[in-house]
């Protein structure tokens, strides 16, 4: 028998469906030929920082307006302690929010394969931190 939901809990999981979404559209974007890896890393650090506001909603937390997703671990090692083991990633996924997003002025600025690579596990990493510190009739 599935939990009901409070409005509250029906808007973490808005968020966390918003982040799986996110990593699905850079797993798919990648696997084009030729892959569109640009778009695909800046998606890698959408579902991170969906994911990590949509837990900082479950704790009652502001919802900052910030790529920074630094910033947003800091937040929530208050309420979530081994977040921090996350940092590394989170420092990692930051730069993909804007970095590749806009031309270089002088040719391609497009993330590697292997820092796409990095990227998406650095992103799914976090989604699954996120789902672990949540209770499981909230997840998506």
């Amino acid at each position: 028998m599935s939990h009901p939901l409070t409005p509250h809990e029906e808007a973490v999981r808005e968020w966390l469906i918003k982040a799986d979404n996110d990593a699905r559209s850079a797993k798919a974007l990648a696997a084009l030929t030729p892959p569109i890896l640009d778009t695909a890393g800046y998606h890698c650090q959408q579902a991170a920082e969906k994911a990590l506001k949509g837990l900082m909603l479950f704790h009652h937390l502001s919802l900052t307006k910030t790529h920074d997703l630094t910033l947003l671990v800091g937040n929530l090692s208050v309420v979530e302690p081994h977040i921090m083991v996350w940092l590394p990633a989170a420092q990692y996924l930051t730069p993909f929010a804007t970095l590749f997003r806009y031309p270089a002025g002088g040719g391609h600025n497009d993330p590697t394969p292997s820092e796409f690579s990095q990227a998406f596990r650095a992103a799914t990493d976090i989604i699954g931190f996120v789902h672990s510190a949540l209770p499981s009739h909230v997840l998506p």
